[in-house]
């Protein structure tokens, strides 16, 4: 598979070329790593080589020097320049000897042999210098060129895989240069347009899509080019001619960068989103009609408790004696506590019935308020967290409050004593804990053993599952801790209603 693209194809980097030189220069790795007595060795040896030449043609041959500086560059070829110098200084002298008149002395019959001399052992010794200097060149660029091939192997590993990843992506990807063309797309992409991918390139988006969805794209780009930011947003997208509903799409765009950071246009992945949304909208469908029902049901429940708390209240008009009454007031309450649960019932995201803790305690308080405090001079202080609670513990906790300040009111301020009661729910560490407490004179402790409304709070609590605790005097504190699970925090912990 490949990545379609507008560039011309048979465009890569040459195959590197080993020269004649080079390979030359290589197979004489071995020779200059010998030890520097056994290539000076050698360089005499070629210069006894040149010598035996040159004294075989010495009847037809009379210039002393061409054929050693042959031998000269040859030793610097295959060993080293040292090794060159050695083989110049032996030719000078051979060739003083052996064929400078008069021979078989190392005097000189004129400046024009001295110089003849100098000259070649300058021209020797540049030679020499020349050679390794181009040598060394010549194994440097063999490695840049090696490194090169290895850099466009890697290059092309680093290509393949790139198209690959491309063409194995389901999503849509398309590169358009600044005047809005196509210059690369994958094969997702072509079938999204449902066109030829050969055809695509060079094309605009309008030349695919209604002129309306066409418009918001290109308007799309447009602000990617303006502000170089990467922008998403989902649209509608259907194809010319084709008679298609049109599909819910989700496109990301960003800038596209050339190697000097230059910008070129924009990339763009999109993505079918279409059963998403329609899964969201039938949720929202179905939480929209949840919250109708539930409202439906929270009013007749009402309803029915009002009519159960209306009968208790006729009743009581017929009962004199004190403890019936008295338990007949109780019953009232609690079905108070039931009412503004459901006053305060509402529906999280997943439809899950809870209670905001904070509002349905203080909400509570206020309603149990006028009727138990009354005139009485009592402070009624609220430090209540913003949890929510499902409603099958919002109810218990409701009841323990209504129990827990009626026995303060009861029991704690006798003759209308002055005073203070705290409610206090929090969250601390994996537990929540409820604690209502009061300066009062304290609660009998038969009570908190036997009392109807002690037994009430013991059994509240177990459908908690966690534990009650009486504390006092001086005063009485009722201690409710249970477990987290199943709660959630609106806001930061510390922050509570006082």
């Amino acid at each position: 598979m490949t990545l379609h693209s507008s560039d011309p194809p048979g465009h890569s980097l040459p195959h590197p070329n080993t020269s004649t030189l080079a390979g030359f220069l290589r197979r004489g790795e071995v020779l200059r790593g010998l030890p520097i007595a056994a290539r000076y060795a050698i360089a005499a040896a070629i210069v006894l080589a040149c010598f035996a030449i040159r004294y075989a043609l010495d009847d037809i041959y009379r210039e002393p020097y061409l054929i050693f500086l042959i031998g000269v560059i040859l030793v610097s070829f295959v060993l080293d320049r040292g090794s060159g110098f050695v083989a110049t200084a032996l030719s000078a002298l051979v060739v003083i000897y052996f064929f400078n008149v008069p021979r078989g002395s190392f005097a000189f019959l004129s400046v024009g042999q001295f110089l003849g001399l100098s000259l070649f052992v300058a021209v020797g010794l540049l030679a020499a210098t020349a050679i390794e200097t181009l040598r060394l060149a010549v194994e440097d660029l063999a490695i840049a060129t090696q490194e090169l091939s290895d850099s466009r192997r890697q290059l092309g590993s680093s290509l393949s895989i790139l198209e690959t990843v491309l063409e194995c992506s389901p999503d849509p990807l398309f590169v358009r240069d600044t005047d809005g063309r196509l210059k690369r797309v994958n094969s997702a992409g072509a079938d999204l347009l449902g066109a030829d991918a050969n055809a695509i390139i060079g094309k605009r988006v309008a030349d695919f899509l209604p002129r309306k969805q066409a418009q918001q794209l290109e308007a799309l780009d447009r602000k990617v080019l303006e502000t170089e930011e990467s922008v998403t947003c989902e649209h509608q997208l259907s194809r010319i001619g084709t008679g298609d509903n049109p599909r819910w799409m989700q496109t990301t765009k960003a800038p596209w960068y050339g190697p000097d950071r230059s910008l070129l246009g924009v990339v763009e992945i999109t993505r079918d989103i279409h059963e998403h949304r329609q899964a969201q909208e039938a949720l929202k469908a179905t939480s929209a009609q949840k919250d109708i029902l539930l409202h439906d049901l929270n009013h007749r429940v009402k309803n029915h408790l009002q009519s159960i708390m209306s009968t208790f209240s006729m009743s009581l008009r017929d009962i004199e004696d004190p403890a019936a009454r008295s338990a007949i007031q109780g019953a009232q309450s609690r079905l108070s506590v039931l009412a503004r649960v459901y006053d305060r019932l509402r529906l999280r995201d997943e439809g899950e019935a809870v209670v905001n803790i904070r509002d349905f305690v203080n909400g509570l308080c206020s309603d149990l308020q006028p009727a138990l405090i009354g005139l009485q001079p009592l402070a009624l202080n609220l430090r209540v967290e913003p949890i929510h609670l499902e409603l099958g513990r919002a109810v218990p906790i409701g009841l323990i409050v209504n129990e827990a300040l009626t026995n303060s009111v009861k029991y704690g301020f006798p003759d209308e004593a002055a005073g203070n009661i705290t409610v206090l729910f929090e969250r601390r560490g994996d537990r929540l804990h409820l604690e209502i407490s009061d300066d009062g004179v304290g609660m009998p402790s038969e009570d908190r053993r036997t009392g109807i409304g002690s037994r009430l709070i013991r059994a509240l609590c177990q459908q908690l599952e966690g534990t009650v605790d009486w504390d006092g005097p001086p005063g009485t504190s009722v201690i409710v801790t249970f477990p987290l699970a199943g709660s959630r925090a609106d806001c930061d912990p510390h922050t509570a209603n006082g």
